[in-house]
């Protein structure tokens, strides 16, 4: 069991810091869920790597130029994903750190993080990408189970899944996490809780991203639903798990620290805590997203136009309300306000006397400007941070 101590440290606003995400898009077969831009080419597609080692770094010095305040950041994450980047080589992946690591301030002690699916996890590999700096992995697994993973669309082997967990056991103890995925048809509450026993009984597992599953416009599964050829997510079931995740994971000692996101105490992924303290971060390749001062951006879904250099230069300001509430809200360690609406005296009464009265209902914890949401309340998460965002809005809009 975690106490509430092991729950700090307190979330507070930082100033200063920046993360970088690169965009990896393809991977050995797309699954037929996924929204994320990704290309699915089997497993020996030819990859020109000096072309996107090109294409990188040619748009990451265009995002420095357009944003000369990132001079003056601390960059504490660097976040490899897709896609599956680690279906290019270390030694690619070696070259594309080695020029950020030359253009950008990066603090000693950053988190670099690279994404692998199962089909990837090797210990040659790890141990390559250990040696080039990167300190934190994380694994799609989705599921333990074969009938799950063939209704996920998943391109799977059974014995390279037996594998997965005891080689990050032994490269990368106390800095690996996995993703879950739940809610699928003919599923039962029964079988997760033994995924998550599973997982758990890895001594070394720090980071567990536990996912339901969701119908995205323009996926395979859309398509086929429509079709009435694939069966809907079980709502229900997913309400029932989502209930009880926090409660079962808190015993097996991580603590939630996002709606899907648990970790071992300290063990948060650095840099997806970015996302929802609204810190700046540069994203760079085909799809990816970014967030600076100038506002929001994200580049197109394409590879051939990306490697042609075919980069966004739209950057889209965003009420400023709006996307604290949309994000912040979501974090469900303890979170000290103040620094976050220093400057908004208007909306930080709104929104005191809002969570005072959650208090009252039982959903959330506010003492001394110190506000944590109560774990029930992720049931009713998108209803509540959608009304702190109209609420408080409307009154700064007074």
């Amino acid at each position: 069991m975690i106490s509430e101590k092991q729950l700090q440290p307190v979330v507070k606003k930082r100033n200063g810091y920046a993360g970088l995400y690169i965009h990896f898009p393809y991977c050995i077969h797309k699954c037929s869920y996924c929204d994320f831009y990704s290309l699915g080419v089997g497993k020996s597609y030819p990859i020109d790597e000096e072309a996107w080692y090109r294409a990188y770094t040619v748009e990451l010095q265009q995002r420095l130029i357009e944003n000369p305040q990132s001079r003056e950041w601390v960059f504490d994450s660097i976040f490899l994903g897709g896609g599956t980047p680690s279906y290019a080589t270390p030694k690619f992946w070696q070259k594309v750190l080695g020029f950020v690591l030359q253009r950008l301030p990066v603090s000693q002690d950053a988190e670099i993080s690279i994404e692998m699916n199962p089909e990837n996890v090797n210990l040659a590999d790890l141990y390559a990408l250990r040696e080039i700096g990167c300190n934190r992995i994380n694994v799609g697994i989705q599921s333990f189970r074969d009938t799950h993973l063939q209704f996920l669309d998943r391109y799977h082997q059974e014995a390279q899944y037996e594998q997965v967990l005891p080689s990050l056991e032994e490269v990368f103890p106390d800095s690996y996490g996995i993703d879950l995925i739940y809610g699928m048809p003919g599923q039962t509450v029964y079988d997760f809780q033994e995924e998550l026993l599973h997982a758990t009984s890895y001594s070394h597992l720090s980071h567990l991203s536990l996912y339901s599953l969701t119908v995205e416009n323009g996926t395979k599964y859309k398509h086929l639903l429509d079709q009435k050829q694939k069966s809907p997510p079980e709502e229900e079931l997913q309400v029932d798990i989502l209930s009880k995740n926090p409660q079962w994971m808190r015993d097996a000692g991580f603590v939630q620290y996002e709606v899907s996101n648990y970790a071992k105490p300290g063990k948060h992924c650095r840099h997806n805590l970015k996302y929802w303290m609204l810190e700046p971060y540069l994203g760079i390749g085909p799809g990816a997203h970014g967030y600076t001062p100038r506002g929001r951006y994200q580049n197109i879904r394409s590879a051939q136009g990306y490697l042609q250099g075919k980069f966004s230069s739209e950057y889209q300001v965003a009420d400023d309300w709006d996307e604290l509430a949309l994000s912040l809200f979501r974090i469900f360690l303890p979170i000290e306000l103040g620094g976050f609406l220093q400057e908004k005296p208007r909306e930080w009464e709104t929104l005191y006397n809002l969570l005072q009265s959650y208090k009252e209902r039982g959903l959330c914890d506010l003492q001394d400007g110190v506000f944590q949401w109560k774990p029930h309340a992720v049931l009713f998460l998108d209803s509540l941070v959608l009304e702190i965002a109209t609420i408080v809005e409307e009154v700064g809009s007074l």
